[in-house]
């Protein structure tokens, strides 16, 4: 099968670029701008942002709100 073939799990995929991101920023990052680099509503960013809090995978600056 070839990539383009394979299915995948386009939420999966997403927080992959999100972490990716963030990750890869050189400062913590606010939600508005993670929005716009990722064109997408700030409230589809945040439910994103939430899960990967959750599981531990980003953290968030609770003084400043901004995700490393």
């Amino acid at each position: 099968m070839t990539k383009q073939q394979q299915r995948g799990i386009q939420t999966v995929e997403l927080s992959g670029d999100i972490l990716r991101l963030v990750c890869g920023a050189k400062h913590p990052l606010s939600l508005s701008e993670i929005a716009e680099y990722m064109q997408m509503a700030p409230g589809s960013a945040y439910k994103y942002l939430m899960s990967l809090l959750r599981t531990g995978l980003l953290k968030r600056n609770e003084s400043t709100l901004e995700f490393e």
